[in-house]
């Protein structure tokens, strides 16, 4: 399409990242790089194209190419360092953002990264210095206050963690994407004494089965409380012990007064917990599940231990949430009987 124009096919390029038409970005930029093979701003933007496609080895490679002929580019130095992180590098990760910084110390991009990357090496302490100093100097900057949040639990700070977590009510983070209701958000503090509260998942199946037991310390405020719970969870959910109506994700429903996203619970009920709160069994297997299993496995005279090793492969952090099978049974104690519950392993 611009096969003499480099600096029309650039243009076209960063106009396509700013509407993430990745794919047809990507395939201009490698069209751009045919033409204009030495063109360190060429080799930018086709980094910047594998980085969005996923592709972070080639992402490093162009990246690294453009840097060899302009150590100077800020975007290129940047997408190499964060494509080692989600190769699982964060050490050079760390080492290649700290170069950026040096000559870019105000680089809030970098900055953000940094404290990120300092998170992940569970040097906590630092990343906060980090995400501190982006706040006193933009302090409407939705991710640092959504990453800080992160890391304020990862250190135990949860009343100040779940506060803070409240800022993922934005579009820079928007994890409430799908929630497609015009009822007021409950914040907790305005009555609910004969109201109407839905309470709905945001996220994973993980966060929904963990969170779900915060339910019960709104259950004596007079309100009538809806929990809409996913499909693939509804079999599991319907054993929660609870005095609020169990739906699926999906199903009508009668007019509500207020919602509530499930992963504002923790921070609502704060008051409630001088810890995490804990219930021995509040969840427990369907009836008719376990009549089925014991049918299949037979008596046992040992604990039986359901096993997943990988969580989904789409995910950005999957290198550090999914394992190697063999690396988790060589640390299994002797024993008990272990079932593996997916089919999809890493091996």
């Amino acid at each position: 399409r611009f096969p003499g124009d480099v600096a029309a096919g650039y243009l076209v390029c960063r106009s396509l990242y700013e509407l993430n038409q990745t794919e047809e970005y990507l395939n201009i930029a490698k069209s751009l790089a045919k033409v204009a093979p030495q063109n360190p701003k060429v080799l930018e933007v086709l980094a910047l194209g594998y980085f969005d496609a996923g592709d972070f080895v080639n992402a490093i490679a162009i990246g690294e190419k453009a840097l060899s002929l302009k150590p100077s580019l800020k975007d290129a130095q940047s997408q190499v360092a964060f494509s080692y992180f989600n190769l699982g590098y964060p050490e050079i990760a760390l080492e290649k953002l700290e170069n950026l910084l040096s000559n870019y110390p105000n680089n809030y991009e970098a900055l953000q990264n940094k404290g990120v990357v300092l998170e992940r090496l569970c040097r906590f302490e630092e990343a906060m210095q980090v995400y501190d100093f982006i706040l006193a100097n933009k302090p409407d900057s939705e991710t640092t206050k959504f990453n800080k949040s992160m890391c304020l639990m990862l250190m135990g700070e949860y009343k100040k963690g779940f506060l803070l977590y409240e800022s993922r009510y934005n579009r820079e983070t928007n994890l409430l994407q799908n929630y497609r209701g015009d009822e007021p958000v409950w914040d907790g503090l305005e009555s609910i004494e004969g109201k109407r509260l839905l309470i709905h998942p945001e996220q994973g199946v993980g966060d929904t089965l963990m969170v779900s037991r915060f339910i019960n310390l709104i259950e004596n405020l007079g309100g009538e409380l809806i929990f809409a719970v996913p499909a693939n969870l509804r079999r599991v959910m319907s054993t929660f012990k609870t005095s609020a109506e169990l739906i699926t994700v999906g199903d009508d429903i009668q007019k509500v007064d207020f919602h509530l996203p499930l992963m504002s619970l923790p921070h609502i009920t704060r008051e409630k917990w001088n810890k995490i709160p804990t219930s021995d069994s509040y969840l427990s297997v369907p009836s008719g599940s376990k009549k089925k299993w014991q049918s299949k496995l037979g008596e046992t005279k040992s604990l039986r231990v359901g096993l997943v090793c990988r969580g989904n492969p789409r995910h950005l952090n999957d290198l550090n949430r999914s394992l190697n099978l063999a690396d988790l049974i060589a640390h299994l104690p002797s024993g008990p009987e272990y079932h593996l519950l997916q089919k999809d392993i890493n091996n």
